[in-house]
Protein backbone atom coordinates (compact mmCIF):
# COMPACT_ATOMS: atom_id res chain seq x y z
CA UNK A 1 0.00 0.00 0.00
CA UNK A 2 1.05 3.55 -0.62
CA UNK A 3 1.06 5.60 2.56
CA UNK A 4 0.88 9.30 3.32
CA UNK A 5 1.59 10.36 6.89
CA UNK A 6 1.40 6.72 7.97
CA UNK A 7 -2.08 6.26 6.52
CA UNK A 8 -2.74 3.87 3.62
CA UNK A 9 -4.02 5.98 0.72
CA UNK A 10 -3.70 3.58 -2.22
CA UNK A 11 -3.30 -0.09 -3.06
CA UNK A 12 -0.75 -1.09 -5.65
CA UNK A 13 -1.90 -4.15 -7.60
CA UNK A 14 -0.40 -6.26 -10.33
CA UNK A 15 -2.81 -7.58 -12.93
CA UNK A 16 -2.54 -9.52 -16.15
CA UNK A 17 -4.63 -9.54 -19.29
CA UNK A 18 -4.19 -12.99 -20.83
CA UNK A 19 -5.92 -12.04 -24.06
CA UNK A 20 -3.79 -9.35 -25.67
CA UNK A 21 -3.39 -9.57 -29.44
CA UNK A 22 0.18 -10.86 -29.10
CA UNK A 23 -0.12 -12.52 -25.69
CA UNK A 24 -0.20 -11.50 -22.06
CA UNK A 25 -0.28 -7.85 -21.04
CA UNK A 26 0.98 -7.12 -17.54
CA UNK A 27 -0.39 -4.14 -15.64
CA UNK A 28 0.13 -2.25 -12.43
CA UNK A 29 -2.79 -0.37 -10.92
CA UNK A 30 -3.08 2.10 -8.06
CA UNK A 31 -6.49 2.01 -6.34
CA UNK A 32 -7.33 4.86 -3.97
CA UNK A 33 -9.06 4.39 -0.61
CA UNK A 34 -12.31 5.71 -2.12
CA UNK A 35 -12.32 2.84 -4.66
CA UNK A 36 -11.24 4.91 -7.66
CA UNK A 37 -8.25 4.10 -9.78
CA UNK A 38 -5.43 6.56 -9.38
CA UNK A 39 -3.67 5.26 -12.48
CA UNK A 40 -3.01 2.16 -14.59
CA UNK A 41 0.21 1.40 -16.43
CA UNK A 42 1.30 -1.40 -18.73
CA UNK A 43 4.51 -2.96 -17.43
CA UNK A 44 4.99 -5.62 -20.11
CA UNK A 45 3.45 -6.46 -23.48
CA UNK A 46 4.23 -7.77 -26.95
CA UNK A 47 1.55 -5.87 -28.84
CA UNK A 48 2.07 -4.86 -32.47
CA UNK A 49 4.34 -1.80 -32.81
CA UNK A 50 2.45 1.13 -34.29
CA UNK A 51 -0.94 -0.53 -33.83
CA UNK A 52 -1.87 -2.02 -30.45
CA UNK A 53 1.16 -0.83 -28.54
CA UNK A 54 -0.50 2.53 -27.83
CA UNK A 55 -1.68 0.93 -24.57
CA UNK A 56 1.82 1.84 -23.33
CA UNK A 57 2.09 5.63 -22.82
CA UNK A 58 5.72 5.56 -23.99
CA UNK A 59 4.49 4.25 -27.36
CA UNK A 60 1.28 6.28 -27.61
CA UNK A 61 1.54 9.07 -30.19
CA UNK A 62 -0.72 11.27 -28.07
CA UNK A 63 1.82 12.47 -25.52
CA UNK A 64 -0.54 15.05 -23.97
CA UNK A 65 -3.26 12.52 -23.13
CA UNK A 66 -2.14 8.93 -23.67
CA UNK A 67 -4.90 6.36 -24.11
CA UNK A 68 -4.23 4.72 -20.74
CA UNK A 69 -4.75 8.02 -18.89
CA UNK A 70 -8.53 7.70 -19.33
CA UNK A 71 -8.42 5.31 -16.35
CA UNK A 72 -6.99 8.03 -14.07
CA UNK A 73 -9.35 8.96 -11.22
CA UNK A 74 -12.09 6.61 -12.47
CA UNK A 75 -14.15 4.17 -10.44
CA UNK A 76 -17.47 2.38 -10.72
CA UNK A 77 -19.32 5.50 -9.53
CA UNK A 78 -18.07 7.42 -12.59
CA UNK A 79 -18.23 4.51 -15.02
CA UNK A 80 -20.65 1.80 -13.86
CA UNK A 81 -19.34 -1.76 -13.93
CA UNK A 82 -21.60 -2.71 -16.88
CA UNK A 83 -20.18 0.19 -18.93
CA UNK A 84 -16.53 -0.38 -17.95
CA UNK A 85 -15.60 -1.80 -21.35
CA UNK A 86 -14.46 -0.46 -24.70
CA UNK A 87 -16.97 1.49 -26.79
CA UNK A 88 -16.97 -1.17 -29.50
CA UNK A 89 -18.42 -3.55 -26.89
CA UNK A 90 -21.04 -1.02 -25.75
CA UNK A 91 -18.94 0.59 -23.02
CA UNK A 92 -17.48 4.01 -22.32
CA UNK A 93 -13.74 3.39 -22.74
CA UNK A 94 -12.26 4.75 -25.97
CA UNK A 95 -10.17 2.62 -28.29
CA UNK A 96 -8.44 3.44 -31.56
CA UNK A 97 -10.07 2.28 -34.76
CA UNK A 98 -8.53 -0.92 -36.09
CA UNK A 99 -6.82 -1.78 -32.81
CA UNK A 100 -9.47 -2.99 -30.37
CA UNK A 101 -8.05 -6.27 -29.03
CA UNK A 102 -5.25 -4.71 -26.95
CA UNK A 103 -7.36 -2.00 -25.28
CA UNK A 104 -10.18 -4.49 -24.74
CA UNK A 105 -7.77 -6.80 -22.91
CA UNK A 106 -6.38 -3.95 -20.77
CA UNK A 107 -9.85 -2.57 -20.01
CA UNK A 108 -11.27 -5.95 -19.02
CA UNK A 109 -8.28 -6.78 -16.80
CA UNK A 110 -8.50 -3.33 -15.21
CA UNK A 111 -12.23 -3.73 -14.56
CA UNK A 112 -11.72 -7.17 -12.96
CA UNK A 113 -8.83 -5.95 -10.80
CA UNK A 114 -10.77 -2.89 -9.66
CA UNK A 115 -13.80 -5.05 -8.85
CA UNK A 116 -11.55 -7.37 -6.83
CA UNK A 117 -9.94 -4.49 -4.93
CA UNK A 118 -13.21 -2.71 -4.19
CA UNK A 119 -14.77 -5.93 -2.84
CA UNK A 120 -11.83 -6.37 -0.45
CA UNK A 121 -11.03 -2.70 0.14
CA UNK A 122 -11.65 -2.62 3.90
CA UNK A 123 -9.54 -5.72 4.52
CA UNK A 124 -6.74 -4.58 2.20
CA UNK A 125 -6.44 -1.10 3.66
CA UNK A 126 -6.51 -2.49 7.22
CA UNK A 127 -3.48 -4.76 6.74
CA UNK A 128 -0.51 -3.84 8.92
CA UNK A 129 2.38 -2.12 7.18
CA UNK A 130 4.68 -4.60 5.48
CA UNK A 131 2.08 -7.36 5.11
CA UNK A 132 0.93 -8.62 1.72
CA UNK A 133 -2.47 -10.03 0.88
CA UNK A 134 -2.70 -12.98 -1.46
CA UNK A 135 -6.02 -14.23 -2.74
CA UNK A 136 -6.59 -16.83 -5.41
CA UNK A 137 -10.30 -15.95 -5.55
CA UNK A 138 -9.40 -13.35 -8.17
CA UNK A 139 -8.25 -16.19 -10.39
CA UNK A 140 -11.32 -15.90 -12.65
CA UNK A 141 -11.77 -15.30 -16.35
CA UNK A 142 -8.31 -16.67 -17.11
CA UNK A 143 -6.41 -14.21 -14.94
CA UNK A 144 -3.43 -14.90 -12.77
CA UNK A 145 -3.48 -14.51 -9.02
CA UNK A 146 -3.28 -10.88 -7.99
CA UNK A 147 -1.52 -9.49 -4.96
CA UNK A 148 -1.03 -6.18 -3.28
CA UNK A 149 2.47 -4.87 -2.85
CA UNK A 150 3.92 -3.89 0.49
Amino acid sequence: RARLGGEAVALILEAMAPDGYAGKIRLILAVKANGELSAVRVTEHKETPGLGDYIDPKKDRNKNRPWISQFNDVGFEKIPFAEFKVKKDGGRIDQMSGATISPRAVTNATRRALEWAVARRDKLFALPSGESYKDTAFNTENTETQRTQR
